[in-house]
């Protein structure tokens, strides 16, 4: 594709926090002029686990078949099978965090 001259954002490599991707994404997006990009479970098979994060702005949205519940006293993730959608950051916040601490990397 880079052929093409479509541009391709490079891996982000190992991010360890929600707002440690916001920050690198605010970065790389302004740079290339690309509104969204891909989270994805390292060990995730084909498309599951994939986060479609985008923003506009300060806006932000996520769209995932990932779902997030809590276990007592931990978070667990689980694949619904059915798309998910979120503009609540928070909520997004938690689900890219449980995705990174699962081995997830844009």
């Amino acid at each position: 594709m880079q052929q093409q001259g479509i541009p391709i954002l490079q891996s982000l490599g190992e991010i360890k926090s929600y707002q440690q991707l916001r920050q690198q994404l605010r970065q790389q997006m302004q740079l290339y002029k690309m509104p969204r990009v891909f989270i994805k479970l390292k060990y995730g098979s084909a498309g599951v686990g994939i986060m479609a994060l985008e923003t506009h702005g300060t806006k932000i949205q996520v769209k995932t078949t990932l779902e997030v519940q809590q276990n007592k006293n931990q978070l667990a993730l689980y694949n619904s099978r059915r798309l998910c959608f979120s503009r609540n950051e928070k909520e997004i916040a938690l689900w890219v965090g449980c995705t990174l601490s699962n081995g997830g990397t844009s």
